[in-house]
This record gives structure tokens, C-alpha cells and sequence, in this order.
């Protein structure tokens, strides 16, 4: 073989795969064009939503803060200290008091507490001092509210923070447990998973059960959703097409896990899940049913819903994204599952779930993105729990 042949057979297989790329890049071009023509309403739901940019999972509205721990678990925020909440719709500082929860700007002088205790929703990521629920209650009682909402946490390390300062706050006779349903069941699930795959592998204890808190492991299709939500590749058209296929997928395959977790416990066919769900609620229960006989606290459970429980357009769209049928979907279930328990036990329980479903445009009350209560949405749960208590 001449060293001409050779080089012409180089240029050849060079040419060949310059004509293949150039060939998939205009079918790829005409996909996208398709698509940006020929759109199913789930697919520009979604291109609305990413033309805003996509929701940034962990990424500036709860860094840098300043915590204590006991057993490796979160007791209360430093006092005195603050942080920075940053997100593309908002940028607030949080700033905390001296029992360690989120200051409210006016309190009472009164010696009685009563705490409130749940995850971000309480705690007011996204709003500013004085715009949470819980300062607009202040007013109405005559006891000193403490706002000690932690994003993250769920009711196994919300019980662990009740037993654990219960003396400290002046043996408080009555507390406030805020449970979002959005994901602090699924949270709820997954520590008691934690707790248990620690036992069975016999990795130290000295934590109670169900209270374990390890760093999760992100894995690579994690990490690559996170990268596609803040990516300009987001606003492909062909791109959120072809995730949403490989996440019907991955659904079918692994059990329904890669969605927003409130789409799993609003679905009656996760008849699996959602034992495992009814089971731990009623072993947690059960461990706040004790509680409040030990401490002589009574617990009013305030519930909030997922934005997509009450905007039912943005519900529908996301469900057709995931490739569920919105008809079977039943966006009051989640509620129903807590309070199934929860009232039999005697704890009183107060919805907002209607009145923010009744507000004029229901989606105001969350931030588009980070889905979180606006300033509208903090006000609101505020009536709304004040009325039920007549003391509004």
C-alpha cells in the first residue's frame, strides 16, 4: 500500500464521519424545530417553566449557616447568627434570635413559649424577617412564638428537637408542627430507611431511631439532572422530550422514584409506597402520641400543600411529563393519609390545603421555581390557621 492510498483513506473515513455528524446535527435540527412546532402542552409547560430557568436543587437558599448538634443531629441554629438565602427569585438574609430560630420581628414580652416547629416552609426560605406565618400569628397570642423551622428535616428530627429542648423553652403546653406535604413524608420514609439499613449492617448507634442523618449519595443520573437544570441546555425542546422519556423509563423500571415526590403519594397505583408510608406515619405517630403524654405538650399539626395539589393546570402538565395519566391522580390523598392518623390519635389538625386552592390565583402563593410560600402564601396560611383557632 502506497503512503498516497493511505493518506487518501484517511480523508475518506475523516469525510464519512464529517458527512455522519453533519447529517445528525440537521436531523437533531429538524427534531428540535419539529418539536418547537408540533409541541404537546406537557412539553411547553415545562418550556415555560425552564424558560426561567430550572430548579436549582441545594443551591444558595440554606447555605452557610451556623448550627449545634447533639449525636451529629441539628438542635437549634446558632443564636445570633445569620445567613443568605439566594435564588434567581429572591435574595433574603435570615436572621436567627437568641433561642436559635428564625427571628420574628415583633414578639411578645410574655414569659410563656410556644414553638413552632417544621421544615423551610416554616422557617421562610425566601422571605424576609417578619414575612413568615409565624410573625403574622404573633400578634394574635399573648405567648411569645418561637419560629424553630429547619429546611430539610421532617417529623422524626422535629420530634428529636421538641424532646430535646422541651426544658430549655420552659416546658411549653403547646407546639405548633408544620408538615409539608410535598416531601416530608417521602423525608419521613427515607430516614426510617436509613435507621433501619444502619441497624442491619451494624454501623454505630447512639442516635434515636429513625433520626439518622448521613449525606446522600448523589448518583451520576442525579448529577446530571442537576447540571441540565441550570445548563442552556435546558431550553432544548429535544432535550426535556427525550429526560421526560428516559424518566417514564426509569420509572417503569425502578419504581416509580425519579418524580417530585408529592406525584408519588398522590398516586393510589403506589399501593406499595404508600403502605411503607401509612406504616412509619403510624409508628411516628405513635412515638408523638407518647411524647406529648411525657412532656404534657399539646401538638396542632398545621398541614401545607404542594403547589402542585392546588394549580391543578401545573399538575396536569407535570403529570403528562412524568408520563402518568392525570385523572388518576388524587391530589388530596397526602392529606388524607396524615390525617387518618393523626386524628384517631386525638391531635388536632388544620388544613390550609382548601383556602390556598380557593385564593384567587393559588399559584402566587409559591415562588415559580423554588416553590416555596411567598410573602402572599406565609399571609395566607396565617388567616387561615388563625381562623380555625378563632383567633383571628
Amino acid at each position: 500500500m502506497t503512503e498516497r492510498t493511505s493518506i487518501f483513506r484517511r480523508r475518506r473515513v475523516l469525510i464519512l464521519l464529517g458527512v455522519n455528524a453533519a447529517a445528525l446535527l440537521l436531523l437533531a435540527a429538524v427534531f428540535e424545530i419539529g418539536l418547537r412546532i408540533f409541541a404537546p402542552d406537557w412539553l411547553s409547560a415545562t418550556m415555560d417553566y425552564q424558560s426561567e430557568g430550572g430548579r436549582a436543587d441545594e443551591v444558595g437558599t440554606d447555605r452557610a449557616w451556623s448550627v449545634v448538634r447533639e449525636y451529629g443531629e441539628f438542635v437549634k441554629f446558632v443564636p445570633h447568627s445569620d445567613f443568605d438565602m439566594v435564588h434567581a427569585e429572591f435574595r433574603e438574609k435570615a436572621n436567627i434570635d437568641e433561642f436559635g430560630g428564625r427571628r420574628l420581628e415583633a414578639t411578645s414580652s410574655g414569659d410563656a413559649i410556644v414553638p413552632f416547629v417544621g421544615d423551610s416552609f416554616v422557617f421562610g426560605i425566601g422571605v424576609a424577617d417578619g414575612e413568615t406565618f409565624v410573625d403574622a400569628m404573633q400578634e394574635h397570642f399573648d405567648e411569645r412564638l418561637l419560629n424553630l423551622g429547619v429546611p430539610g428535616s421532617s417529623l422524626p428530627e422535629q420530634r428529636f428537637i421538641v424532646k430535646r429542648r422541651h426544658e430549655e423553652l420552659g416546658r411549653p403546653a403547646l407546639c405548633f408542627v408544620v408538615v409539608f406535604l410535598g416531601n416530608d413524608l417521602t423525608d419521613m420514609v427515607n430516614r426510617y430507611r436509613e435507621a433501619a439499613r444502619r441497624a442491619a449492617t451494624g454501623a454505630p448507634r447512639g442516635q434515636p431511631a429513625g433520626m439518622e442523618r448521613t449525606r446522600p449519595q448523589r448518583s451520576l443520573a442525579w448529577r446530571m439532572n442537576a447540571w441540565l437544570h441550570e445548563s442552556w441546555i435546558r431550553r432544548l425542546y429535544s432535550v426535556q422530550y427525550l429526560k421526560a422519556k428516559a424518566l417514564a423509563a426509569m420509572n417503569r423500571r425502578g419504581g416509580r422514584g425519579n418524580m417530585d415526590p408529592v406525584f408519588r403519594v398522590m398516586n393510589p397505583g403506589n399501593e406499595e409506597l404508600l403502605a411503607e408510608v401509612r406504616d412509619i406515619l403510624a409508628a411516628e405517630l405513635d412515638e408523638w402520641e407518647t411524647l406529648r403524654g411525657e412532656l404534657g405538650t399539646e401538638f396542632v399539626f398545621v398541614l401545607i400543600p404542594d403547589r402542585h395539589q392546588v394549580v391543578a393546570e401545573e399538575r396536569d402538565a407535570r403529570a403528562k411529563y412524568y408520563h402518568l395519566d392525570p385523572a388518576l391522580l388524587d391530589p388530596g390523598l397526602p392529606n388524607r393519609v396524615l390525617t387518618d392518623e393523626l386524628l384517631p390519635r386525638g391531635f388536632r389538625a388544620i388544613d390550609t390545603t382548601d383556602a390556598i386552592r380557593a385564593a384567587g390565583d393559588p399559584a402566587r402563593m409559591y415562588f415559580r421555581r423554588d416553590n416555596h410560600l411567598t410573602k402572599e402564601g406565609h399571609a395566607l396560611v396565617a388567616r387561615t390557621v388563625l381562623a380555625e383557632l378563632g383567633n383571628e
